[in-house]
């Protein structure tokens, strides 16, 4: 609500990341549009190995649910310098409003479409 918005200088930075990021959910980064983005060539992502969104077994002790469109593969492996890499993990902790539709907290500390709110948030290629 407006009354909630401070005119404090020192608030400013903190605000314009909340902003950004609840502009980027209104623009479709939530669990429920995962499966409705588009590849470049205009197509939706299938099954066959562009999927939007999947979870993995694996041999972690618990099920992880990643985007792993080419474009966010790519970009995983570079910042973190493992080809191995399918994409990136959404975050499993928090309400409903948070899990899944997050990047995982954990590993991508203060990127702005992190479930938590950061003084200094990053705009990185993982979202962008």
């Amino acid at each position: 609500s407006p009354s909630s918005l401070s005119t404090s200088e020192s608030d400013y930075a903190s605000q314009l990341g909340t902003i950004l990021h609840e502009t980027t959910h209104a623009l479709g980064f939530s669990f429920s549009q995962f499966q409705s983005f588009r590849s470049q060539q205009g197509g939706f992502y299938d099954s066959t190995g562009n999927a939007t969104i999947n979870s993995y077994a694996g041999d972690a002790p618990r099920d992880i649910t990643i985007i792993d469109s080419p474009q966010v593969a790519q970009w995983t492996q570079s910042h973190f310098g493992c080809q191995t890499l399918a994409g990136a993990e959404l975050e499993d902790q928090g309400g409903s409003g948070t899990v899944g539709s997050h990047w995982k907290k954990r590993t991508f500390m203060n990127e702005y479409m992190c479930g938590s709110s950061v003084n200094n948030p990053l705009l990185s290629g993982l979202t962008l």
